[in-house]
This record gives C-alpha cells, sequence and structure tokens, in this order.
C-alpha cells in the first residue's frame, strides 16, 4: 500500500510539468548554482485521481548536487544527478520502484516529466514544484 501511494505521489508531481510562460517570452532561468533549497509540490498522473504532494531539499556540495525527496512518510536520497544549464535529471528509488525526473528550473519554479518502473510496469506524469522562501535570521 506504501508503494503505490508513493508511485501515485510521484506520478502527480509529473503531471504538473506544463510550460508556464507566453510564446516568444524567455523566462529567466536558475544560475547553474541556483537550485539550492527546499522544493514542494505535486505529481500528476493519469491514472491518479488526485495530486501527490512531494518534496526535494537540493544543495550543492564539493561533489555536485546532492539531497533527498519526501514523497510520502519517507525520505530518499536522490542519485544520478545530471545538470544541463537550467535542467534537471535525476532518479530516486522506492522498495520495487525507480523515478525519473527530467525537470527545467527557472527562479522559483522546478517542472517536468517524470518516469516510474515498478516490476515491469511503466506510467509517466508530470511534476510541478516550488522553491520555499528562506527564513531571514533577523526575524522570528
Amino acid at each position: 500500500m506504501r508503494v503505490r501511494r508513493f508511485v501515485t505521489v510521484l506520478a502527480a508531481v509529473a503531471w504538473l510539468a506544463v510550460p508556464c510562460g507566453v510564446a516568444g517570452q524567455e523566462k529567466p532561468v536558475a544560475p547553474r548554482g541556483d537550485v539550492a533549497g527546499t522544493w514542494t509540490g505535486e505529481i500528476r498522473t493519469p491514472a491518479s485521481y488526485s495530486p501527490i504532494p512531494i518534496s526535494f531539499k537540493l544543495e550543492e556540495t564539493a561533489e555536485g548536487l546532492a539531497g533527498f525527496a519526501w514523497p510520502g512518510e519517507g525520505q530518499v536520497p536522490i542519485k544520478n544527478v545530471k545538470r544541463d544549464g537550467n535542467r534537471l535529471a535525476f532518479d530516486i528509488s522506492g522498495p520495487t520502484v525507480v523515478y525519473a525526473f527530467d525537470v527545467t528550473v527557472t527562479e522559483d519554479l522546478m517542472e517536468g516529466s517524470m518516469s516510474a518502473t515498478d516490476q515491469g510496469h511503466t506510467w509517466s506524469g508530470k511534476t510541478r514544484l516550488a522553491r520555499e522562501k528562506q527564513k531571514r535570521a533577523d526575524k522570528q
């Protein structure tokens, strides 16, 4: 049951990855080093009845970009990170399922597609996440 919910959440996030720009208008992109932070959003798939919440925490390390995903109750490491300008590709794995994300980062918005494979079954969806605003240390 947990695996199914996990898959449904990830699928819902992928569904939201519809481009959000006006034709002929370029969206500002996140600079190469500007993807760190906590990202929250949803996965949507054709098979899910409602959006599935998901969160990512990304940080720059000496080895490159690293982080974790929270698809529901558990924390899962992000693996196989590839970056090309403002595009990111990475995987997260559950007990039997592997999710592959391909997203574009535009300022504080991350959106794109997700595909998942679980015991020979594959499905896809869209994802859309927003970066959480950092709290200033001088405000309590």
